[in-house]
C-alpha cells in the first residue's frame, strides 16, 4: 500500500491543473537538506499548482540548463520550480521581472548537517558515500563541515550559508520546517494558510485544513516522519554548538539561535 501511494503522488505531482485560475507562477527554493519535498508536497497537494516535470535545479547545475532567468522566463501560471538557489540579486531580478512567487524553505543548521551527513553515510548511491563509507555519524558530519572539495571549493555548511541573502527582500515568503512539520496541528494550519496567502488572493480554509492534515505522508519520497529537533539528539552538545557558531550570522535572519527556532 505504501509503495503504491507513493507511485501515485510521484506522478500526480506533475500533473498540471486542467484551468489555473488564478494560480501563480512558483520559485519554490530550499536550502539542502530543509524539507525540500515536504514544501513540494504542501505546494503540490493545492489542486491549481503543480511542478515542472523536470529534476530539481541547483545553483552549481543551473548553467547547463541554460541560467535561472531562462527557467524562470518558461514558467506558465499554476507551474512550480523546485530548487536550490543561493542568493543572487541577478536571480532575484529575474523572479521580479516575470511575476514568479518566490517561497524559500529553511531549517536550523544543526538538522540541516545531521540530515546531510546521514543521508550521505546511509546511501551508497550517493555521489559523496564513498569518502565516508565504513566511518560513523561524527566523521560524516566533520565531512559536512570540513571538506570543501566535494562541494566545489566550499564545505556543505558554507553552501547553506548562501541563502541568507534572500532574508532581505520582502517579496521572499520564508517558511521554516519546524512550523509546516509542527506537531501541533493548529500551528501547521496556520503556516499553511499563510503560504497558500502568500499565493492566492483568497484560501479555503476546508482546503487548507486537509492539506495540514496530509502534509506529512509515507506517499512523499523523502519525507516522511515528521521529526523536528532530532539534533538534539543526534549529536553532542560542543558539535552543534561549532555547527552554530559556524553559520550563526547566516541563520540568525530566519529566528534560529543557539536555543532553537524562535
Amino acid at each position: 500500500m505504501k509503495t503504491a501511494r507513493r507511485l501515485y503522488w510521484s506522478a500526480a505531482r506533475f500533473i498540471p491543473a486542467p484551468w489555473p485560475g488564478d494560480a501563480p507562477k512558483v520559485f519554490a527554493n530550499a536550502i539542502p537538506k530543509s524539507g525540500t519535498h515536504l514544501l513540494e508536497r504542501i505546494l503540490c497537494l493545492h489542486p491549481q499548482i503543480s511542478r515542472v516535470f523536470r529534476k530539481k535545479l541547483f545553483s552549481a547545475n543551473i548553467t547547463a540548463h541554460g541560467g535561472w532567468e531562462k527557467s524562470i522566463a518558461h514558467l506558465a501560471r499554476g507551474r512550480m520550480l523546485l530548487v536550490h538557489a543561493d542568493y543572487d540579486p541577478a536571480t532575484h531580478d529575474a523572479i521580479r521581472i516575470h511575476d514568479v512567487r518566490h517561497i524559500l524553505m529553511v531549517r536550523d543548521p544543526r538538522a540541516i548537517v545531521l540530515s546531510q551527513a546521514r543521508y550521505i553515510l546511509g546511501n551508497e548511491r550517493h555521489e559523496f558515500h564513498r569518502h565516508v563509507r565504513g566511518r560513523n555519524l561524527d566523521y560524516a558530519l566533520d565531512f559536512c563541515l570540513y571538506e570543501p572539495v566535494c562541494w566545489g571549493g566550499e564545505t556543505f555548511i558554507d553552501t547553506c550559508c548562501r541563502y541568507s541573502g534572500w532574508s532581505e527582500h520582502d517579496d521572499v515568503l520564508i517558511v521554516r520546517y519546524e512550523d509546516l512539520a509542527s506537531l501541533d496541528l493548529q500551528k501547521r494550519t496556520e503556516e499553511i494558510t499563510r503560504l497558500y496567502g502568500f499565493l492566492f488572493p483568497r484560501t479555503d480554509d476546508r482546503l487548507v485544513r486537509n492539506v495540514a492534515r496530509n502534509a506529512v505522508s509515507a506517499a512523499s519520497q523523502t519525507f516522511h516522519s515528521g521529526i523536528i529537533d532530532a539534533w538534539r539528539d543526534g549529536m553532542t552538545p560542543a558539535v552543534a554548538e561549532k555547527i552554530y557558531d559556524y553559520c550563526a550570522d547566516h541563520f540568525a535572519c530566519f529566528g534560529y539561535h543557539k536555543a532553537g527556532p524562535r
